[in-house]
C-alpha cells in the first residue's frame, strides 16, 4: 500500500506539475554574446514549414516522416507583444527545425471542394537555436529550401510527446487547417533559462518543462508527387504559437510534501 501511494504521489506531482504555468521565463543568451531577453510566457511564431512524406501513398493509416523549420518573431506577456526577435538587444535571429517527426493518417474526407487529411502525430524530435548572425530565410511552402535554421546555440531539445491537425486541400477556396503538438522539454543548457527571481530553470524544465504548439495554415497545402501509389508529399506553411508549462518550484514541494504525507498515513494506518 505505501508502494503504491507513493507510486501516486509521484504521478500526481508531475500531472499536476505540467498543468501548471506557474513561471514567467527568460533567455539569457550572454552565451552568445548577448544580453537578456524580456520575460515572456509565450512565443509567436511567424512562419514555420513542414514536409509529410508518404513513401507508399496517401491512404487511411498510411505513415508519414515530418520535417520542418520555423522562425519565432515576438515574445509575448499575457498576450501582449514585447520583443521581435530581430531586434530584441541586437541584430539575431530564434529559429527552430524538428526531423523524424512520425505520425499516420486517421481519415480522409473528400468534398466538393476539395479533400480534408487527418492525421496523428506519434514521435519526433525538435531543437531550437539562438543565433547573432542572422541568414534564415523561407523559400516556398514545405522545407526543403530553408536555410540557416541550425546555425547558432542550441536553447532547448524537445520530445514529441502526442500530436494530431487535419489539412484542407481546397479547390476554388483557400487552404486550411491546424497542428497541435505537445513536446517534453529534455535537454536545456546551463546558464540560459531563468524564473523572474534569477533561477536557473535548467533541472526544473528538463524534469516538469513541456512546450504546446498550436499552428494554422497560413498559405496553400499543395500535395506532390503520386497521392496513389507513392512517394508523395503534403507540403504547407503556417503560422501559430508555442507556449512553456512549468510549476513554481515552492508549489511544487508543496504538493509534493502533502502527498507523501497522505502516503506516511496510509502506511501507519495499516501497522496499526
Amino acid at each position: 500500500m505505501k508502494k503504491l501511494l507513493l507510486i501516486l504521489a509521484a504521478l500526481l506531482v508531475l500531472g499536476l506539475g505540467n498543468a501548471y504555468a506557474g513561471i514567467s521565463l527568460y533567455y539569457d543568451l550572454s552565451a552568445i554574446g548577448l544580453g537578456q531577453t524580456s520575460i515572456f510566457d509565450r512565443q509567436v511564431l511567424t512562419t514555420i514549414d513542414a514536409t509529410s512524406s508518404y513513401a507508399n501513398g496517401i491512404y487511411p493509416g498510411a505513415s508519414f516522416s515530418d520535417i520542418g523549420d520555423l522562425q519565432i518573431g515576438t515574445f509575448t506577456l499575457n498576450g501582449v507583444a514585447i520583443g521581435g526577435t530581430q531586434n530584441l538587444n541586437t541584430a539575431w535571429e530564434f529559429t527552430g527545425n524538428w526531423a523524424g517527426l512520425g505520425g499516420s493518417i486517421t481519415e480522409i474526407i473528400p468534398g466538393a471542394l476539395g479533400t480534408t487529411y487527418l492525421f496523428d502525430y506519434t514521435s519526433g524530435t525538435a531543437t531550437l537555436f539562438a543565433d547573432n548572425t542572422p541568414n534564415a530565410f523561407f523559400g516556398g511552402p514545405g522545407s526543403g529550401d530553408d536555410t540557416g535554421f541550425t546555425d547558432g546555440m542550441s536553447i532547448a531539445t524537445l520530445q514529441l510527446i502526442r500530436g494530431n491537425g487535419a489539412l484542407v486541400d481546397n479547390n476554388a477556396i483557400p487552404d486550411g487547417g491546424f497542428t497541435y503538438l505537445l513536446w517534453d522539454i529534455v535537454d536545456v543548457p546551463t546558464g540560459m533559462w531563468y524564473d523572474t527571481m534569477g533561477n536557473d530553470l535548467e533541472a526544473y524544465l528538463e524534469l516538469y518543462g513541456v512546450a504546446e504548439v498550436n499552428t494554422l495554415v497560413a498559405a496553400d497545402v499543395t500535395v506532390t508527387g503520386d497521392p496513389i501509389n507513392g512517394p508523395a508529399n503534403i507540403l504547407s506553411r503556417n503560422t501559430g504559437d508555442v507556449t512553456y508549462t512549468v510549476p513554481e518550484p515552492a508549489s511544487l514541494l508543496l504538493l509534493g510534501s502533502g502527498l507523501l504525507g497522505l502516503a506516511g498515513i496510509g502506511f501507519r494506518r495499516k501497522r496499526s
